[in-house]
């Protein structure tokens, strides 16, 4: 499962970082650039989220080797 999320969260950075340069193109309409702001709210949202997830699994990872890293 941490892969696939590695991934996702990676997929939703990637597309962020694209969607800002595509915010500073002057082509784009006032209505197309809202359009995009929502759509980036709502990816922000769900990296957060995948973050979250992220950080939860490490935290389990940690407790279940502990032990055995201190039995070494």
């Amino acid at each position: 499962m941490g892969d696939a999320l590695e991934q996702d969260v990676q997929a939703l950075k990637d597309w962020l970082r694209g969607a800002w340069h595509q915010l500073a193109q002057p082509s784009m309409t006032r209505f197309d650039r809202q359009e995009l702001r929502n759509y980036m709210k709502e990816a922000e949202a769900a990296l957060r989220k995948g973050f979250g997830k992220l950080v939860a699994e490490k935290r389990i990872k940690l407790e279940v080797y502990k032990p055995l890293i201190a039995m070494l």
